[in-house]
Formats: C-alpha cells, sequence, structure tokens
C-alpha cells in the first residue's frame, strides 16, 4: 500500500491480478483465461491506440511468436497484454509468478477457442513446471 500512496503510477500490476485471484478464492487447479487476465486489467490502463513498441522491445528478449506485433508502432495495452500472455520469455508473463502455470491436458497445451491464447492453471503452492498437466 505504501508505494501506492507515493507512486505516480496507477497502471494496474500483475501483483494485482495475483491478489485478485486470491480475493476471489479461486481454487487451486482452477483455468484462468486471457479473458480473465484482461477483465481485471484493461478497464485500469489507457484506452485507444499508444505508442508502446518500444516498450515492449526492451521487455521482452528472445520472443518467438511476437514479432508481428513488435513491428506494429501504436498498439492497444490488451494487444500488449495478450503478447505477454503468450510468450513465456516475457519478463511480465505470469508464469513468472509461480502460482501460474500453462495447463496442458493429454500431452497438449489447452487454448480457450475463444481467445486462440493459451490456458494458465492458478495453485496457491508454487509450480516447478511452466506447463502443468492436467490428467
Amino acid at each position: 500500500m505504501l508505494f501506492r500512496s507515493v507512486s505516480q503510477s496507477r497502471y494496474p500490476s500483475n501483483q494485482g491480478f495475483i491478489n485478485h485471484c486470491y480475493e476471489q478464492a479461486l481454487a487451486d487447479y482452477a483455468l484462468v483465461s486471457f479473458r480473465d487476465y484482461a477483465d481485471y486489467m484493461v478497464p485500469r490502463l489507457p484506452g485507444g491506440l499508444n505508442r508502446i513498441g518500444d516498450y515492449v522491445r526492451v521487455s521482452v528478449k528472445d520472443m518467438r511468436t511476437t514479432r508481428a506485433l513488435m513491428d506494429s508502432r501504436y498498439q492497444t495495452f490488451e494487444s500488449i497484454l495478450k503478447m505477454f500472455w503468450a510468450e513465456p520469455n516475457a519478463r511480465t508473463n505470469l508464469t513468472k509468478w509461480q502460482c501460474f502455470a500453462y495447463a496442458s491436458f493429454d500431452g497438449r497445451l489447452i487454448v480457450d477457442d475463444d481467445e486462440g491464447l493459451p490456458m494458465l492453471v492458478f495453485r496457491r503452492m508454487p509450480f516447478k513446471e511452466l506447463i502443468f498437466a492436467l490428467d
């Protein structure tokens, strides 16, 4: 709370989303979709197109799946959140916090049909793996 009282930044954080998951009493092994994440984050971010491509270049190294988005100079914050969600090498990917891992079933990532993005699984105890099998 001290940080919020002295910081000029009003942007949401991944820690805020994690706190939200705990406050909502999310069950262990609950699936979390990008839409769950975006519904928390996007209303707290500026709307419209923003020049944030340079920030992405600095924030993400060795990106495999996000080259097209990186080339766009102006983007919405939601498109940036999608990029970070799908890219495990992003420093801001939720799997960097050990209460999240990518969810798999029968050897394949579980993908949200609406967004086409991988689903995460939530657990209060830390995951040791990047991908957790729900089989």
